[in-house]
């Protein structure tokens, strides 16, 4: 049987085939995919189109109705246009959502799959330090997610993402190196400091994000995010 990595990346060279000449550039996975977090049962596979910037939002909506019957479960793809990568105005969901410079800081580690090969030194948007990305996660924390757990508590998976990574940027300052993001890193590389909000986390992750758990642990979470932030 094939597995659920060549499948989708058989779906996604037949969709840039399609979407080419309308403008894909190039197909990426990322995601728990393309690390050990992958679970076949609970892991969504994400993958990223760079688009020029004529190819409409409502073609995002199209694909995934598509991948919704392709075979491969919680399959979906985001679009980035790539004048997003070369600092113009976010216009894409995915951009509107992660900052364009914490998705150029991951896109070294995004696996290619159709249309051009991009290197960072393709876009016009430095990459940034971690102490940048810190300072980035950490106003969308204070000024957003936490304040969204009140008005929009269906977006708390975003919050917990969102502290992760907050996690995962301190511990590469801490340890001043730096490693692909994923839940099994974060474990391995927590410290004294942070242990208990990781373990918080991935125990949420391991409940497939149960929302009443995080009721319950959400005031822990919420403090100790703040006092590393």
């Amino acid at each position: 049987m094939i597995d659920t990595l060549s499948l989708a990346k058989q779906i996604l060279k037949d969709l840039y085939i399609k979407y080419s000449e309308r403008g894909a550039i190039s197909i990426y996975l990322w995601g728990s995919i393309i690390t050990d977090d992958f679970s076949p049962e609970t892991s969504d596979v994400d993958a990223v189109a760079i688009a020029k910037d004529d190819l409409s939002l409502e073609e995002e909506r199209v694909i995934n109705d598509i991948l919704t019957h392709s075979g491969v479960k919680d399959f979906k793809i985001r679009f980035v246009y790539l004048s997003e990568f070369n600092g113009g105005e976010a216009r894409s969901n995915l951009a509107r959502s992660i900052n364009p410079k914490l998705l150029l800081n991951d896109f070294k580690y995004w696996q290619h799959v159709a249309g051009k090969k991009f290197t960072q030194a393709d876009f016009a948007m430095p990459d940034a330090s971690l102490s940048e990305l810190v300072q980035i996660v950490s106003r969308e924390l204070r000024q957003r997610y936490i304040p969204e757990l009140e008005t929009k508590p269906e977006n708390y998976k975003y919050f917990l993402k969102a502290c992760a990574r907050a996690v995962y940027y301190f511990q590469q300052i801490r340890l001043n190196k730096t490693w692909p993001f994923s839940y099994t890193a974060l474990a391995a590389h927590a410290s004294p400091d942070d242990h208990e909000i990781v373990e918080a986390i991935l125990k949420l992750k391991e409940s497939n994000w149960d929302y009443q758990l995080f009721q319950r642990l959400a005031p822990f979470i919420v403090s100790e995010i703040m006092n590393i932030i």
